[in-house]
């Protein structure tokens, strides 16, 4: 497997790394992201804008061929940029098993006191300001 860290990364990786950058899709939506590769889903992204202090990244999936080479720690980071750049303040995740409570923790997000989804993982924020 690949990592996004690698200084090393091969072609194949650096491909979906451009894809990101030219061909992610909003479906309509600003704030859905959809990347395709032969009309099959490699990464998917939806946030809601609660007003201008907060949002929440309520979907957000690699597919399972594209995991583990960086593509979803790359797409993340975008997305809190361009919610930073938007002046939002925190943004909110709520993980669904352990693999999405250690992506998040490892981008820097903490869980909210007291706050669990009704699979009893804790829901996360992190401050962009």
């Amino acid at each position: 497997m690949h990592s996004y860290e690698n200084k090393e990364l091969d072609e194949d990786v650096l491909s979906f790394m451009r894809m990101l950058d030219l061909n992610t899709q909003s479906l309509g939506q600003d704030n859905i992201r959809v990347l395709l590769d032969s009309n099959r889903v490699i990464l998917a992204c939806a946030f809601i804008e609660y007003g201008e202090k907060q949002s929440e990244i309520f979907v957000f999936g690699v597919g399972k061929d594209h995991q583990g080479l960086g593509i979803g720690k790359y797409f993340a980071e975008k997305v809190l940029n361009e919610l930073k750049e938007s002046r939002c303040c925190t943004v909110v995740v709520d993980p669904i098993n352990e693999v999405a409570l250690m992506f998040w923790v490892k981008m820097g997000f903490n869980p909210i006191p007291d706050l669990y989804n009704n699979l009893g993982y804790p829901k996360l924020n992190l401050k962009l300001n």
